[in-house]
C-alpha cells in the first residue's frame, strides 16, 4: 500500500480509456512525481565462505524496486541478480525408460547497480550449442540444442570465450534463453517406484509409491506434489506416509490423490502407503490408475548442467565492489510417471 500513488500515476500515463499507450521508462519518468517506497527485505544469509554461487538471499530478494528515493541512493549497496530457471517436459514409462525429456531454460538478469556499468557473464568451457549428437553422450558436456539472446547482449566473444557482455537497462531482462532436448546433462530430479495390488477378498486395491529424489545432496525439493488419478469408483482412501512435512488426500472432483510433500532432501527418498475402497461391488480397475503428474521446484540446482563461470561487473570511473547473487532453479513445466 506505501505505493499505492506511485502505481496510480504510473497506470494514468501507461493507459488511457484501457489502451496501452506507452511503456518506455525513459518516456514516463518525466511525468511521474511520487517516489518509490523501498521494501526492505529480510535479512540475507551467507552459509559458505567462497563463491557466489553459495551465498542464499531470500526468494523475494529480486522483487524490490528498481528505482531508488533520492536519498537513498548513496546508502543503498549495488547489487545484481542472476537466475537460472529452468521448466521441465519429461515422460516416464512403466519400466524407467524416458520417452520424452525437454528442459527449456532463461537466464534473467536484474540490476541494481548505481552508474552504467557493463556486465561481463562467463559460462563453463564445456558448454556446446548445436543438434550436434557427436557432442553428447560423452562425459558431462553440456550441450544446448538452441539459445537465442536478448537485444543488449553482445554475444561476439560467445563462440570463443563463453561470455556475454550486457550493458542492462533499468530492471530486469532475460539475457539468454535456451532449451535442451532428449537428454538432460545432470539426469532427472525425479524417480517413482510403485507396486499395485488388488485384494482378492474384497473390491478394494492397495498403491505403494516410492519418490525417489537424484538431485545432489546439497540441494533440496520444495513444494513438491504428487497427483495419482484413481478409479472412478474410490470412495475414500486410508493412507500411511513416511514422514513429517507429509500430507495426503483424495479430491474426489478430480477423481485422484494429492500427495504434498514440503521438502525433500537430494539423494533421499520419500513413500506412501495406500488402500482405495472402493463404493462398488466389482473390484476397481487398475486401467483407471495413474499417470502420476509431479509439481516442484528444486533450488541450487538445474537438469541442462548450464553454470556460471564468473559475474564481473566494469564501470572505468567508480571503483565498488558489488554485491553478486546466482540462483538456480529447476520446475516442472509437465512431468509424469506412468504407473
Amino acid at each position: 500500500m506505501a505505493n499505492i500513488v506511485l502505481v496510480h500515476e504510473v497506470l494514468d500515463e501507461v493507459l488511457d480509456s484501457g489502451y496501452v499507450q506507452l511503456t518506455s521508462a525513459e518516456k514516463l519518468r518525466p511525468y511521474i512525481q511520487s517516489e518509490p517506497v523501498p521494501v526492505r527485505s529480510a535479512e540475507v544469509k551467507t552459509p559458505g565462505l567462497f563463491g557466489i554461487e553459495h551465498r542464499i538471499v531470500p526468494s523475494d530478494a529480486s522483487a524490490r524496486p528498481v528505482i531508488r528515493p533520492q536519498q537513498d541512493q548513496e546508502m543503498r549497496k549495488n547489487e545484481v541478480f542472476i537466475d537460472i530457471i529452468e521448466r521441465l517436459t519429461v515422460v516416464r514409462e512403466t519400466d524407467g525408460s524416458v520417452s520424452r525429456c525437454e528442459a527449456n531454460g532463461e537466464v534473467n538478469l536484474k540490476s541494481f547497480l548505481v552508474g552504467t556499468p557493463h556486465i561481463q557473464l562467463g559460462f563453463s568451457n564445456d558448454l556446446t550449442v548445436g543438434r550436434d549428437d557427436r557432442n553428447k553422450g560423452y562425459g558431462k558436456i553440456t550441450n544446448l540444442d538452441e539459445c537465442s539472446f536478448h537485444e543488449c547482449v553482445d554475444s561476439s566473444e560467445f563462440e570463443s570465450a563463453r561470455m556475454l557482455k550486457i550493458r542492462p537497462p533499468e530492471g530486469e531482462l532475460t539475457v539468454l534463453s535456451y532449451s535442451q532436448r532428449g537428454r538432460v546433462t545432470q539426469g532427472l530430479p525425479f524417480r517413482v517406484v510403485s507396486y499395485v495390488k488388488n485384494d482378492i477378498s474384497s473390491r478394494d486395491m492397495e498403491l505403494g509409491l516410492k519418490l525417489h529424489c537424484d538431485i545432489p545432496g546439497t540441494c533440496q525439493a520444495v513444494k513438491v506434489v504428487v497427483n495419482i488419478p484413481v478409479p472412478h469408483s474410490t470412495a475414500s482412501v486410508s493412507q500411511q506416509l513416511s514422514g513429517p512435512g507429509q500430507t495426503a488426500e483424495l479430491v474426489t472432483s478430480g477423481n485422484k490423490i494429492q500427495w504434498c510433500i514440503d521438502k525433500i532432501l537430494g539423494s533421499s527418498d520419500v513413500s506412501a502407503h495406500f488402500k482405495l475402497i472402493s463404493a462398488n461391488e466389482s473390484p476397481a480397475s487398475r486401467m483407471q490408475l495413474g499417470p502420476v503428474a509431479l509439481t516442484f521446484e528444486v533450488s541450487g540446482c538445474v537438469c541442462s548442467g548450464l553454470q556460471i563461470r564468473f559475474l564481473r561487473v566494469c564501470e572505468q570511473d567508480r571503483a565498488y565492489i558489488p554485491q553478486r547473487w546466482i540462483r538456480y532453479i529447476t520446475t516442472a513445466d509437465s512431468y509424469i510417471v506412468k504407473l
